[in-house]
């Protein structure tokens, strides 16, 4: 019954046969992390009607992890970990800073520019809890710029990516990303109930149109 019915829609052009693939194309986003000197436990970011949540972890030797601020500079974001904590960077001196960036929305890091970056700074990036990536950031006169989509091709979408370090000698600003929001297209299970619905309600208007017509 649902498959006919299904059939004589897609037959009759009142839905298409693509209608469970296409999905209109989304414009990638670009959040820029630097302003004047602040901390704060949380920071706040939106362009379109996408919004990124800036919050800081620090991790201890012993693995103790503790609650950090996160620090906004004319370099980018970095992480406070304590009063006492000058370098603000994302840092591995002491506790191992991580920056976690969580979106509203599913996403794909397409690029990442980083500021105040030496020759010796790794930097490591965990995808939804999952550790992706473990790698060198590359240094051009302190300014680093690493290209997602080519370096780290299979790098999953998710909604939250948290920067972090490998070494205690890296020590970088995040200074602002590229994403791309992905767009979930539903799969022809779940939607398929409501173009059945439609669809139903569209041929029973046809039949009443035909019918008023040889009526009249």
């Amino acid at each position: 019954m649902k498959q006919s019915l299904l059939t004589s829609l897609v037959a009759s052009g009142v839905i298409s046969a693509t209608t469970f693939i296409l999905a209109g194309p989304a414009q990638a986003l670009s959040f820029k992390f630097t302003g004047s000197p602040l901390v704060r436990p949380q920071l706040e970011f939106t362009n379109e009607n996408v919004t990124v949540t800036a919050t800081a972890t620090s991790v201890a030797r012993q693995g103790k992890t503790r609650e950090a601020a996160v620090f906004r500079g004319w370099g980018g974001l970095g992480v406070k970990n304590s009063p006492r904590d000058n370098t603000v960077q994302i840092d591995g001196s002491g506790w191992k800073d991580t920056l976690n960036l969580e979106f509203s929305q599913t996403v794909k890091l397409l690029t990442a520019t980083f500021w105040d970056v030496q020759k010796n700074d790794d930097f490591s990036l965990t995808v939804d809890n999952q550790l992706r990536i473990v790698g060198d950031i590359p240094n051009y006169y302190g300014y680093g710029f690493i290209d997602f989509t080519h370096r780290y091709p299979d790098l999953p979408s998710g909604d939250l990516f948290a920067f972090g370090v490998t070494y205690k000698n890296d020590d970088y600003f995040l200074k602002s990303i590229h994403v791309h929001p992905v767009d979930v297209v539903p799969t022809p299970a779940a939607a398929l109930p409501a173009l059945l619905g439609m669809g139903a309600a569209a041929i029973r208007k046809k039949r009443t149109t035909a019918e008023d017509v040889q009526e009249a």
